[in-house]
């Protein structure tokens, strides 16, 4: 006679389920540890990102400091040259002169911030009382210019205050001059400090860029 097998069938049920609950669940945690995995990797490149972002604004700041930088000493230089002969001008004269101070460098650096979060302090210092002057001598110009246009007997002691507006003027110029004989030198140092930076931090940039795309995933 044939054997005749009986099958568990509460046995084998009981495997066929457990192996399909050990198989969901194994996918399940596949599914978890690959969120995790991809969750830490967009992180990594997130910081990764936003560390390249910074250095390469840094990078940019500072070409733009060194820009500006250059653009101050020629015109600090330039504006040295003429105050002698403004400082000529206000004072060989009985009423005084009017001469107009451009100064669209300095104007623009102000504007744009990078000088103060990167120069050394003492030479924004510098160029703060430099600037400085030559804006105190701008500012009395206007008032000498009106004093020549009002009568003599509308006003008490006109030559008195023509004279107090002209000395006034001529101590900005004074200011000005005292601090720029030092200035051009720091500022000639501090486009040499920031131009020695430069490599190393294009460098840093570069490396993070290099990173960055190495650790992107493919897909």
């Amino acid at each position: 006679m044939p054997q005749v097998t009986w099958i568990d069938l509460p046995a084998l049920l009981t495997d066929v389920v457990a192996n399909f609950v050990a198989n969901v669940c194994a996918g399940i945690l596949f599914v978890i540890f690959a969120a995790a995995v991809l969750w830490l990797a967009d992180r990594e490149l997130g910081i990764l990102g936003r560390a390249r972002e910074r250095k390469e604004r840094r990078l940019r700041d500072m070409r733009r400091a060194v820009r500006q930088l250059e653009l101050l000493s020629e015109e600090v230089s330039s504006l040295l040259e003429k105050i002698p002969k403004w400082r000529d001008d206000l004072t060989n004269t009985r009423w005084g002169q009017v001469f107009i101070i451009s100064t669209p460098a300095w104007d623009s650096a102000q504007l744009s911030g990078e000088l103060a979060r990167l120069v050394e302090p003492e030479l924004l210092e510098g160029l703060v009382q430099f600037y400085d002057g030559l804006a105190c001598t701008e500012r009395w110009l206007p008032l000498l210019a009106q004093s020549w246009l009002v009568s003599e007997n509308e006003i008490d002691s006109p030559e008195g205050k023509r004279t107090a507006l002209i000395a006034m003027a001529v101590g900005g110029l004074a200011q000005a001059g005292e601090v720029g004989h030092t200035l051009m030198w720091r500022v000639e140092s501090e486009i040499t400090r920031l131009n020695s930076k430069l490599p190393r931090v294009a460098k840093d940039a570069h490396a993070r860029n290099s990173e960055t795309a190495a650790a992107k995933p493919e897909g």
